[in-house]
């Protein structure tokens, strides 16, 4: 599973939690805060109701680019690309809402810290 949001609270699983340093907690904890502050969970119901055919189509690149949004947030607000690059060796990554590992860790080796964006 990984990370969840559900009514605002978080939810991290046991085996991936017990696996995590307090750093890769932090930077989950930043991508799910993420999602809450943006209404992502809305954003993607009113996907699904609005436009029903073609969203089975686009429902997996919508939720990538929801997704992407939520790893820069998370590496900007912790300031921390290697604890993010750490954990998604972690993660499982069978899930084709997400984008590919090796995409997700090349975005944070792109961060640059000192000016606080992604080249």
């Amino acid at each position: 599973m990984g990370a969840t949001v559900w009514k605002d609270t978080i939810y991290i699983d046991k085996k991936l939690s017990e696996k995590l340093t307090p750093r890769e907690r932090k930077i989950i904890l930043a991508h799910e805060i993420c999602h809450i502050k943006r209404k992502d969970r809305l954003r993607k119901l009113a996907f699904l109701w609005f436009l029903p055919i073609i969203s089975l189509f686009f429902l997996d690149a919508f939720s990538r680019h929801l997704e992407i949004i939520a790893d820069k947030y998370a590496i900007i607000k912790t300031n921390d690309p290697e604890a993010f690059i750490s954990l998604m060796d972690k993660l499982e990554h069978n899930d084709k809402s997400h984008p590919p590992k090796e995409y997700r860790i090349n975005l944070a080796r792109s961060y640059d810290d000192k000016h606080k964006r992604f080249n």
